[in-house]
C-alpha cells in the first residue's frame, strides 16, 4: 500500500491516509476476499480499496525517489 501511495502522490499530488488502515480494517477485508476468491491474488482487494479510499492532497518533491523522478 505504501508503494501504491508513493506513485499516487508522484502522478496525482494526492495519497491515500495509512493511518485509517489498520490490522482491524484490513485483516478482514483481506480473509474474507481469500474466502470467496481462493484463486485470486489479495492484491485485487487492496487495489480495490485504495481506488475506493478519500484521497488527501500533498506535496511531491521530484527526484526523491530514483525511479519515480520524471525524465
Amino acid at each position: 500500500m505504501s508503494a501504491a501511495n508513493i506513485a499516487l502522490l508522484a502522478g496525482d499530488s494526492e495519497y491515500v491516509d495509512l493511518s485509517l488502515m489498520d490490522e482491524k480494517k484490513l485483516l478482514p477485508l483481506i480473509q474474507d476476499y481469500c474466502k470467496k476468491n481462493p484463486g485470486k491474488k489479495p492484491i485485487s482487494v487492496i487495489d480495490q480499496l485504495i481506488d475506493d479510499t478519500d484521497k488527501v492532497e500533498g506535496k511531491w518533491k521530484s527526484g526523491t525517489i530514483p525511479w519515480a523522478a520524471d525524465d
